[in-house]
């Protein structure tokens, strides 16, 4: 259920369905280099990005360096939800084989920034005050994504609840992080 506050552009019920409604994406790169000697996709290509749940990819309307280091994108379903998505290789990986926990925080810092700014209706300035996080599974090379939603609006601050998903829809990690507007 969504608090009431200034997030009413982004008010809707976020429904536990973890499945999308549509599969494929336009416009999406197939390929780029990652790690030498290893071609890594930069995202899902078509046929894998189904897997995302039939999100499809949007551009950013800011540079955004961290993300591009690290291969992660924002993508939107057709209920309107964002989604922030990382095809996990294996530059990706910890020294035991499965997706390091930077990588899913990541992802969940960046889904909270982009829940904000959909709260609060579009640009400004917030900063991660916080954020808590619970890893739930390990998760290996492949699709994950992942999605926040407001608890709290408030006139300095906005607390989220966020979660990272695994290509079949196990929760890698569950999040509580609370942003300061600095400007909205």
């Amino acid at each position: 259920m969504w608090v009431p506050g200034r997030a009413r552009s982004a008010r809707k019920a976020w429904s536990g369905s973890r499945e999308g409604s549509r599969s494929g994406a336009e416009g999406v790169p197939d390929e780029t280099e990652g790690v030498p000697g290893e071609t890594v996709p930069a995202l899902a290509p078509p046929s894998r990005f189904a897997s995302h749940g039939g999100v499809r990819r949007i551009p950013s309307r800011r540079p955004h360096p961290f993300a591009e280091l690290i291969g992660i994108e924002t993508a939107i379903d057709d209920d309107g939800q964002i989604w922030i998505v990382c095809d996990a290789s294996r530059r990706h990986q910890n020294p035991n084989g499965t997706v390091h926990g930077a990588v899913a925080y990541a992802l969940l810092d960046t889904a909270m920034g982009a829940a904000t700014w959909q709260a609060l209706g579009g640009p400004g300035v917030w900063a991660t005050v916080e954020l808590k996080i619970n890893y739930l599974k390990p998760a290996s090379e492949g699709p994950l994504r992942a999605r926040a939603k407001p608890l709290h609006v408030g006139r300095s601050t906005i607390v989220l609840q966020g979660e990272v998903l695994r290509e079949d829809g196990a929760a890698v990690a569950v999040g509580l992080g609370t942003f300061l507007i600095l400007q909205s």
